[in-house]
């Protein structure tokens, strides 16, 4: 489930021509993965995205 996630948010990943062209460029992409990572494994409802939450609160 994950190499299949991780294919689909490098295939419909922010087109470069969106992100800003500035120093900020690798954080907006960097956080925009990790949204659309959590969403996509929200969907699903796995039973790993709630460790996911707990590690991320810590």
């Amino acid at each position: 489930a994950r190499i299949a996630s991780v294919r689909r948010i490098r295939q419909f990943g922010p087109h470069r021509k969106m992100a800003p062209s500035n120093r900020s460029s690798r954080q907006f992409t960097l956080v925009w993965l990790m949204r659309a990572a959590v969403h996509h494994l929200q969907r699903q409802g796995h039973s790993w995205t709630n460790r996911f939450r707990q590690y991320s609160t810590i």
